[in-house]
């Protein structure tokens, strides 16, 4: 009869050890299944800022004609860009490669001011007009301009196309970079040309092959 109690209270034991193995290893795949997720929100948060920054970026570069490309190549860049990757853009013309650290210089706006960091609210406002956040991160985007690499020089547009690069990202209230996406779009003077923001690719970004 002992022995019969003492078999019984070993396998009690035996269950709840396999009860709470598997109540841990739950509570990690569901950790692990809630920091892809978040992960990939971010991702998409930065990407969706990035295609804001083309957008913003379409209507300037589409009223312009072959000679404004060259003029906004000559821009020396002034602001540095909040995101990791890239920073400061080096002056055109300097830059040895066409690649994600090399992305042309800062598209200016009408009154000759730098896309660069700009916040974009993901809020909502309340009844009396005032901007609720609606998320703990702040998403930001910058927009280059850089010539086309079959025109050959980097300075200087013969063939009326150029290439509009918008670096889309995301941080917390801290000014942590979370994510970081990157999309080009090919325009002409005056219509978008071999839009393809998703062809190719590198390690944590979205571009177009010839970045």
């Amino acid at each position: 009869m002992k022995q019969e109690r003492g078999s019984a209270l070993v396998t009690v034991i035996l269950v709840v050890l396999v009860l709470t193995m598997v109540g841990l290893g739950g509570m990690l795949f569901m950790g692990v299944e809630d920091r892809i997720s978040g992960s990939d929100l971010l991702q998409k948060e930065a990407l969706y800022a990035a295609e804001a920054g083309l957008r913003e970026g379409e209507p300037i570069i589409g009223s312009m004609g072959p000679s404004d490309f060259t003029n906004l190549l000559s821009h020396v860049p002034q602001t540095p860009c909040n995101a990791t990757a890239p920073q400061l853009p080096e002056p055109p013309g300097t830059y040895g490669g066409y690649n994600i650290a090399h992305l042309g210089t800062y598209l200016t706006d009408g009154t000759g001011t730098e896309i660069v960091n700009r916040e974009i609210y993901g809020g909502y406002e309340d009844s009396g007009g005032t901007l609720l956040r609606a998320s703990p991160f702040k998403a930001f985007y910058s927009v280059y301009v850089r010539n086309n690499q079959e025109d050959g020089n980097p300075l200087i547009n013969t063939d009326e196309h150029i290439d509009l690069i918008s670096v889309g990202w995301i941080q917390n209230d801290a000014g942590d970079v979370l994510a970081v996406k990157i999309v080009a779009e090919r325009m002409s003077a005056g219509l978008p040309e071999d839009v393809n923001p998703q062809k190719g690719g590198n390690a944590g970004s979205t571009n177009t092959t010839r970045i």
